[in-house]
């Protein structure tokens, strides 16, 4: 059963949205993934016109079917637009399928060997000694504003609690500190890193399966050195500041304004990327993808929040911490402003191709923000549910749009129990979206043997696009490589 309750929240949540804030090819059969641990993902053989793939999938189609494991993803699939209009015969009732999608612009698709993070591997007293050695003291008491708890924090574990059934520790702008719960704990420690208050939460939920890792220093302009500067911002990818300021929005670009005062951040992005990567091996045991698909300076911090002028946007454009003094929150110069550091953003996946599980589909609550400097880490915001131990191949075979939804087609005739759903929901089911997401399959000899495949989720709403009104009722996910039924929700 998939999680609703999931499905449509953000789980880290504490972006700052007004801007300023104070800191506190054919003719191939591809077989099913057989070896997990191996170096590749598919096996190919040649076999003419025959289109058969794994039995699992789908067993028959007509034309051109596979697609090669060289070229782009819309070469793979048949198109930068691709579309699927047909209907599936469920318990004798039959269930119209009217599927558009816009390929994304990628040009290749691994596929990952996978560990779960679990909460035995989680290794929290080791985390703890490695940022705030004999610093470190457990917050067990409720974390506030007033108690100088840094806001960013108390935001994301207020919504971290939500997420896992554990609201019941909000309280406004406040939050507990310390919770040890049925499949759920939530750990805060206050300690001396980068030489000041610092304070960080450790949490793992057994129901999704994840853990989230939350690091803040207590006061943001304490990395400062200088007083003054009582504010902090975070700009966003064309490098506007969105100074909201009495009930007015200023828009401050900050390449143009501070033109004479560079990033005190001087590390290039792949130095940065080396001290973001060691860290999160170090000091936290986490990996995570190589390449963007994993940490990328050049997504939108505030994506779908700000608009985004795309004409200031270069190769080199990253949103930056900025550090502002009382005048310059009036003032459009920010003369005693200063830039210090960019931010990055962890587990994006590859374009819109998400990395997910079962309690996860679209959402990408794996998807973190870390704030970095020429030291290392400023701050870190991050939910993972596995570690990346290596890329078993760098581009997969596809199957082709069409024989990807033949084969779910073939997974919904099978495996759909429209007795799950109400008579209203089961009458007006429709088939209206897919998506390629990656998905975990797990060894049947090993759980925890499991790699990362590119997957389709079909959505089934009461009648059109999710988010216009219309409710998701089932997700099937199919693998994208061999056409296997994989998993389905309600």
């Amino acid at each position: 059963m998939f999680n609703k309750r999931v499905r449509n929240i953000k789980v880290l949540t504490s972006l700052i949205l007004s801007g300023l804030f104070v800191m506190t090819g054919c003719g191939k059969k591809v077989e099913q993934i057989e070896d997990y641990g191996g170096q590749t993902a598919v096996e190919s053989s040649t076999t003419g016109t025959d289109n058969t793939v794994s039995e699992e999938g789908i067993s028959e189609t007509d034309g051109s079917v596979t697609s090669s494991s060289i070229g782009t993803l819309s070469e793979k699939l048949g198109g930068d637009k691709v579309s699927f209009k047909d209907s599936v015969e469920v318990q004798g009732q039959f269930i119209n399928i009217d599927i558009n999608y816009d390929v994304p612009d990628v040009e290749t698709i691994p596929t990952y060997k996978v560990k779960p993070i679990t909460a035995e591997n989680l290794k929290e007293d080791e985390i703890v000694a490695n940022l705030f050695g004999d610093t470190a003291v457990p917050l067990d008491r409720e974390l506030t504003k007033e108690n100088g708890d840094n806001t960013e924090l108390i935001d994301s574990a207020k919504t971290i609690f939500e997420v896992n059934e554990q609201a019941e520790h909000n309280t406004l702008q406040r939050c507990k500190g310390w919770i040890d719960a049925d499949g759920f704990l939530f750990h805060t420690y206050e300690g001396k890193y980068r030489g000041i208050d610092y304070q960080l939460s450790l949490s793992y939920s057994d129901s999704l399966e994840r853990i989230y890792i939350l690091l803040y220093p207590k006061k943001f302009t304490d990395l400062c050195e200088n007083p003054e500067l009582e504010y902090c911002s975070i700009t966003n990818i064309d490098g506007s500041l969105n100074n909201f300021y009495q009930n007015e929005m200023k828009i401050i670009n900050i390449p143009e304004v501070m033109a004479d005062r560079p990033n005190e951040c001087t590390l290039s992005d792949e130095e940065l990327s080396d001290l973001i990567r060691k860290s999160l091996s170090e000091n936290f045991y986490l990996s995570i993808p190589e390449g963007e698909a994993g940490l990328t300076f050049h997504k939108s911090f505030f994506d779908g929040y700000f608009t985004v002028d795309e004409s200031k946007i270069t190769d080199d454009s990253k949103s930056e911490l900025v550090f502002l003094a009382h005048d310059d929150v009036e003032s459009d110069s920010l003369s005693g402003a200063i830039r210090h550091g960019y931010v990055g953003q962890l587990m994006c996946g590859l374009e819109d191709i998400a990395f997910t599980n079962k309690n996860s589909y679209f959402d990408p609550t794996d998807v973190g923000n870390v704030i970095v400097d020429n030291e290392g880490i400023i701050s870190l915001q991050f939910a993972a549910s596995y570690n990346f131990e290596e890329e078993l191949s760098d581009n997969a075979e596809l199957l082709n749009f069409n024989t990807a939804m033949q084969a779910f087609k073939k997974a919904a005739s099978e495996n759909l129990d429209l007795s799950q759903l109400s008579q209203s929901e089961s009458r007006n089911l429709t088939f209206t979206e897919a998506r390629l997401i990656y998905f975990p399959v797990s060894s049947p000899d090993n759980p925890d043997d499991t790699t990362y495949v590119p997957s389709w989720a079909v959505i089934g709403t009461n009648g059109g696009s999710s988010g216009n009104g219309h409710s998701i009722l089932t997700i099937f996910i199919i693998n994208a490589l061999d056409g296997s039924f994989i998993y389905y929700g309600i």
